[in-house]
């Protein structure tokens, strides 16, 4: 009895060994692209449990492998906070990658409650980025509107809502321009 014990222990272990040596099955991740057309979508950042955003597109092409969708055509994109638009988006295309940060080579975003235009531009292979877990915009080349005044800024970084912002450094350049009428009387 004592030897059958011992003679399926150690077929036991064999099996163990054999099975631990076997190579292990990999995640095979399909090598496509998933297209939709003329489609609404929805994000849910992680980073930002408050925010939703919302977009209208003309196309969007997901890769599974990358985890990461590119949204053609953007025209009426929008975030909120607690069911209050706090900005809006357009762009020709932009990308969500994998950790819900969106970038682009040119995103056009109003800022609802300052009312202020911001034009984001791509720079020396730098794409725009807003960062979902900073909430925090970078931007290489921006134009700020705002009215009469046109800013214009290299190297940006700032919170969404620009209580946080740095530009420049070395080799940049920053103006600003605006419009004043001299025959406008003051109250």
């Amino acid at each position: 009895m004592l030897r059958f014990a011992i003679l399926a222990f150690s077929i036991f272990i064999v099996v163990l060994t054999v099975l631990s040596l076997l190579p292990e099955k990999e995640e095979l991740t399909p090598d496509t692209t998933i297209e939709l057309n003329k489609t609404r979508l929805t994000l849910y950042p992680q980073a930002d449990a408050d925010a939703i955003w919302e977009f209208e597109v003309a196309d969007v092409n997901y890769r599974p492998e990358s985890r990461e969708a590119v949204l053609m055509d953007v025209n009426n994109g929008s975030r909120s906070v607690n069911d209050e638009v706090d900005f809006t988006l357009k762009s020709d295309e932009l990308v969500i990658d994998n950790n819900d940060n969106i970038r682009g080579d040119s995103l056009f975003i109003h800022l609802v409650e300052a009312g202020w235009d911001l034009e984001m531009f791509a720079k020396d292979g730098r794409q725009a980025l807003i960062d979902q877990n900073q909430g925090r915009f970078q931007i290489p080349t921006m134009h700020l509107l705002d009215g009469d005044v046109k800013s214009v800024a290299s190297n940006v970084d700032t919170s969404f809502d620009f209580t946080d912002y740095s530009d420049g450094g070395p080799n940049t350049i920053g103006y600003t321009t605006f419009k004043y009428d001299l025959n406008t009387e003051e109250p």
